[in-house]
């Protein structure tokens, strides 16, 4: 018999809340910036500190190839609990 589709698990999304955020190379203040993103950026939510204060993400912005890193959790929005997006190591 033909197999039933599954769904394919849902990426957590936020925005960039901030005019420009930055986005590291690590979870830290003193990490690396890799590059400035402006308000509104959609963000796919990759992961988080255990703590919940930093979020793994990858951006797609229309002006610049597609980035990831770390982000302060306090510059995004999201509308998911932060327990619903797995814990990333560094």
């Amino acid at each position: 018999p033909p197999s039933t589709p599954t769904r394919a698990a849902q990426v957590p999304y936020g925005w960039v809340r901030p005019l420009k955020a930055r986005v590291r190379a690590a979870p830290s203040l003193d990490a690396e910036v890799i590059t400035l993103l402006p308000a509104g950026t959609t963000l796919r939510l990759l992961g988080r500190t255990k703590d919940g204060a930093w979020y793994y993400v990858r951006a797609e912005p229309l002006s610049a190839p597609p980035v990831e890193g770390w982000m302060a959790a306090e510059v995004v929005v999201t509308f998911v609990e932060p327990e619903r997006i797995p814990v990333h190591t560094p």
